[in-house]
Protein backbone atom coordinates (compact mmCIF):
# COMPACT_ATOMS: atom_id res chain seq x y z
CA UNK A 1 0.00 0.00 0.00
CA UNK A 2 1.40 3.28 -0.70
CA UNK A 3 1.48 5.51 1.61
CA UNK A 4 2.77 8.39 -0.52
CA UNK A 5 1.21 11.68 -0.48
CA UNK A 6 1.71 12.04 -3.74
CA UNK A 7 2.82 14.54 -4.87
CA UNK A 8 2.26 16.79 -1.74
CA UNK A 9 3.11 19.92 -3.19
CA UNK A 10 2.57 21.74 -6.17
CA UNK A 11 4.44 24.92 -6.85
CA UNK A 12 3.28 27.25 -9.19
CA UNK A 13 5.48 26.07 -11.94
CA UNK A 14 3.90 22.86 -11.90
CA UNK A 15 6.91 20.71 -10.64
CA UNK A 16 5.95 18.24 -8.00
CA UNK A 17 7.54 16.35 -5.30
CA UNK A 18 6.35 12.90 -3.36
CA UNK A 19 7.22 11.87 0.06
CA UNK A 20 6.78 8.70 1.45
CA UNK A 21 5.22 8.62 5.39
CA UNK A 22 4.75 6.87 8.22
CA UNK A 23 1.21 5.36 9.00
CA UNK A 24 -0.13 4.96 12.50
CA UNK A 25 -0.91 1.80 14.26
CA UNK A 26 -4.40 2.64 13.72
CA UNK A 27 -4.22 3.27 10.14
CA UNK A 28 -5.83 6.79 10.74
CA UNK A 29 -2.89 9.62 10.34
CA UNK A 30 -0.08 9.51 8.04
CA UNK A 31 3.71 11.55 9.44
CA UNK A 32 6.38 12.96 6.53
CA UNK A 33 9.37 13.82 7.94
CA UNK A 34 11.87 16.99 5.93
CA UNK A 35 9.06 18.26 3.69
CA UNK A 36 10.62 20.89 1.81
CA UNK A 37 7.04 23.30 1.45
CA UNK A 38 9.15 25.09 -1.44
CA UNK A 39 8.61 28.83 0.33
CA UNK A 40 8.07 31.56 -0.12
CA UNK A 41 5.38 31.41 -2.76
CA UNK A 42 2.09 28.83 -2.71
CA UNK A 43 2.22 25.75 -2.61
CA UNK A 44 -0.41 22.64 -2.95
CA UNK A 45 0.18 19.25 -0.74
CA UNK A 46 -2.45 16.06 -1.11
CA UNK A 47 -2.80 12.65 -0.11
CA UNK A 48 -4.86 9.13 -2.05
CA UNK A 49 -7.91 8.14 -0.01
CA UNK A 50 -10.64 6.17 -0.67
CA UNK A 51 -14.09 5.08 0.79
CA UNK A 52 -14.68 1.75 2.29
CA UNK A 53 -18.01 0.25 1.59
CA UNK A 54 -19.49 1.12 4.81
CA UNK A 55 -18.05 4.21 4.85
CA UNK A 56 -21.05 7.03 6.31
CA UNK A 57 -22.25 9.29 3.03
CA UNK A 58 -21.99 13.13 3.00
CA UNK A 59 -19.46 15.52 3.20
CA UNK A 60 -15.90 15.34 5.43
CA UNK A 61 -12.46 16.37 6.00
CA UNK A 62 -8.76 15.23 6.62
CA UNK A 63 -6.66 17.27 9.16
CA UNK A 64 -3.53 18.47 7.62
CA UNK A 65 -0.84 19.64 10.43
CA UNK A 66 2.19 22.01 8.63
CA UNK A 67 4.16 22.88 10.85
CA UNK A 68 2.20 23.20 13.77
CA UNK A 69 -0.43 24.98 11.69
CA UNK A 70 -3.48 22.35 11.27
CA UNK A 71 -6.33 22.96 8.72
CA UNK A 72 -8.81 21.08 7.30
CA UNK A 73 -8.20 20.00 2.97
CA UNK A 74 -10.86 20.28 0.98
CA UNK A 75 -14.21 18.62 1.44
CA UNK A 76 -14.44 14.90 0.69
CA UNK A 77 -17.53 13.90 -0.20
CA UNK A 78 -18.52 10.25 0.36
CA UNK A 79 -21.33 8.90 -2.07
CA UNK A 80 -23.29 5.72 -2.46
CA UNK A 81 -20.57 2.66 -4.54
CA UNK A 82 -23.91 2.30 -6.51
CA UNK A 83 -27.16 3.33 -7.50
CA UNK A 84 -30.73 1.79 -8.11
CA UNK A 85 -33.49 2.88 -10.03
CA UNK A 86 -36.29 2.26 -12.27
CA UNK A 87 -34.97 -0.14 -15.16
CA UNK A 88 -36.53 -0.71 -18.92
CA UNK A 89 -40.24 0.19 -19.94
CA UNK A 90 -42.96 0.18 -18.43
CA UNK A 91 -44.67 -2.72 -17.66
CA UNK A 92 -48.49 -3.31 -18.71
CA UNK A 93 -50.38 -6.29 -16.61
CA UNK A 94 -53.58 -7.71 -17.77
CA UNK A 95 -55.60 -8.77 -14.65
CA UNK A 96 -55.61 -12.79 -15.07
CA UNK A 97 -53.62 -12.45 -17.56
CA UNK A 98 -49.61 -13.36 -18.43
CA UNK A 99 -46.86 -12.56 -16.14
CA UNK A 100 -44.68 -9.39 -17.11
CA UNK A 101 -40.79 -8.52 -15.68
CA UNK A 102 -40.77 -5.32 -14.18
CA UNK A 103 -37.35 -4.48 -12.68
CA UNK A 104 -34.54 -2.11 -11.53
CA UNK A 105 -30.90 -0.78 -13.17
CA UNK A 106 -28.32 -0.73 -10.68
CA UNK A 107 -25.32 1.40 -11.37
CA UNK A 108 -21.67 1.34 -10.25
CA UNK A 109 -20.61 4.91 -9.46
CA UNK A 110 -16.89 3.74 -9.74
CA UNK A 111 -16.61 1.49 -6.89
CA UNK A 112 -14.13 -0.83 -6.47
CA UNK A 113 -14.94 -4.54 -5.78
CA UNK A 114 -18.61 -4.34 -5.01
CA UNK A 115 -18.87 -7.35 -2.51
CA UNK A 116 -22.48 -9.71 -3.26
CA UNK A 117 -25.54 -7.95 -1.76
CA UNK A 118 -28.80 -9.13 -0.56
CA UNK A 119 -31.50 -7.68 -2.15
CA UNK A 120 -35.61 -7.77 -1.33
CA UNK A 121 -37.98 -7.58 -4.08
CA UNK A 122 -41.82 -6.40 -2.58
CA UNK A 123 -45.09 -6.07 -4.22
CA UNK A 124 -47.22 -3.20 -3.82
CA UNK A 125 -49.70 -3.44 -0.93
CA UNK A 126 -53.33 -4.43 -1.58
CA UNK A 127 -52.20 -4.13 -5.58
CA UNK A 128 -53.76 -7.95 -6.42
CA UNK A 129 -50.41 -9.16 -7.58
CA UNK A 130 -48.33 -11.95 -7.48
CA UNK A 131 -45.03 -13.50 -8.11
CA UNK A 132 -45.28 -15.70 -10.89
CA UNK A 133 -49.19 -16.74 -12.02
CA UNK A 134 -51.66 -18.62 -9.87
CA UNK A 135 -50.58 -22.34 -9.55
CA UNK A 136 -46.85 -21.87 -10.79
CA UNK A 137 -44.88 -19.20 -8.72
CA UNK A 138 -41.88 -17.76 -9.41
CA UNK A 139 -39.58 -17.09 -6.93
CA UNK A 140 -36.34 -16.48 -9.18
CA UNK A 141 -34.98 -12.90 -9.67
CA UNK A 142 -32.90 -12.35 -12.90
CA UNK A 143 -29.52 -10.12 -13.13
CA UNK A 144 -28.13 -9.11 -16.94
CA UNK A 145 -24.65 -7.75 -16.53
CA UNK A 146 -23.32 -5.00 -18.40
CA UNK A 147 -22.25 -7.50 -21.39
CA UNK A 148 -25.79 -9.26 -21.79
CA UNK A 149 -25.55 -11.82 -19.98
CA UNK A 150 -28.18 -13.54 -17.13
CA UNK A 151 -27.42 -14.55 -13.79
CA UNK A 152 -30.69 -16.34 -12.49
CA UNK A 153 -31.20 -16.28 -8.31
CA UNK A 154 -34.07 -17.98 -6.02
CA UNK A 155 -35.38 -16.63 -3.29
CA UNK A 156 -36.92 -16.88 -0.60
CA UNK A 157 -40.70 -16.34 -0.10
CA UNK A 158 -41.83 -13.88 2.96
CA UNK A 159 -45.30 -15.60 5.03
CA UNK A 160 -47.52 -13.52 3.59
CA UNK A 161 -46.09 -14.07 0.38
CA UNK A 162 -45.30 -10.30 -0.98
CA UNK A 163 -41.74 -10.05 -0.68
CA UNK A 164 -38.82 -12.04 -1.91
CA UNK A 165 -34.91 -12.09 -0.69
CA UNK A 166 -32.25 -13.16 -2.59
CA UNK A 167 -28.56 -13.75 -1.02
CA UNK A 168 -25.66 -13.36 -2.47
CA UNK A 169 -26.35 -11.92 -5.29
CA UNK A 170 -23.62 -10.79 -7.82
CA UNK A 171 -24.91 -7.22 -9.21
CA UNK A 172 -22.92 -7.86 -12.48
CA UNK A 173 -21.34 -4.22 -12.36
CA UNK A 174 -17.70 -4.87 -13.21
CA UNK A 175 -15.34 -3.47 -10.56
CA UNK A 176 -13.45 -0.62 -11.81
CA UNK A 177 -16.61 0.16 -14.24
CA UNK A 178 -17.45 3.58 -13.24
CA UNK A 179 -20.68 4.37 -15.13
CA UNK A 180 -21.36 0.40 -15.56
CA UNK A 181 -24.27 -0.67 -15.33
CA UNK A 182 -26.93 -4.12 -15.01
CA UNK A 183 -30.31 -4.80 -14.55
CA UNK A 184 -32.34 -6.93 -13.04
CA UNK A 185 -36.14 -8.11 -12.49
CA UNK A 186 -38.80 -10.84 -10.69
CA UNK A 187 -42.09 -12.27 -12.42
CA UNK A 188 -45.22 -11.11 -11.40
CA UNK A 189 -48.76 -11.42 -12.32
CA UNK A 190 -52.11 -9.70 -11.68
CA UNK A 191 -55.25 -11.66 -9.84
CA UNK A 192 -58.48 -11.12 -11.72
CA UNK A 193 -60.01 -8.64 -9.23
CA UNK A 194 -56.94 -7.00 -9.21
CA UNK A 195 -57.35 -2.67 -8.94
CA UNK A 196 -56.78 -1.31 -12.16
CA UNK A 197 -54.28 1.30 -12.34
CA UNK A 198 -50.82 2.51 -11.86
CA UNK A 199 -48.22 0.93 -9.11
CA UNK A 200 -44.93 -0.60 -8.97
CA UNK A 201 -42.71 -2.83 -6.74
CA UNK A 202 -39.97 -2.00 -4.55
CA UNK A 203 -36.39 -2.73 -4.54
CA UNK A 204 -33.63 -2.95 -2.21
CA UNK A 205 -30.43 -4.00 -3.39
CA UNK A 206 -27.20 -3.73 -0.22
CA UNK A 207 -28.61 -0.46 1.49
CA UNK A 208 -30.23 1.49 -1.69
CA UNK A 209 -33.93 1.34 -2.13
CA UNK A 210 -35.94 2.22 -5.45
CA UNK A 211 -38.63 1.62 -6.83
CA UNK A 212 -39.09 -0.43 -10.09
CA UNK A 213 -40.40 0.01 -13.55
CA UNK A 214 -43.97 1.14 -13.47
CA UNK A 215 -47.00 -1.48 -13.64
CA UNK A 216 -49.72 -0.20 -15.43
CA UNK A 217 -52.70 -3.15 -14.19
CA UNK A 218 -55.67 -3.17 -17.19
Amino acid sequence: MSHTVGPPWMASNQQTTPYTGSLSEDGSSLVFSNVDLKLPGTTVMWVAVSAGHDAPLGATSLSFTVGGKTSPSTTVVVTPALTVSPGGAPVTLERGGSPRYPGVEVRNNGSQHIPLQTVTTVLPADAGMRFGVPGNPDHQLTVMDDRGRTTAYMGTISDDGQSLSFSDVDLGVPDAGAGSQSVMWVCVSADDDAPTGTTSLEFTVGDRVSTSTTVTII
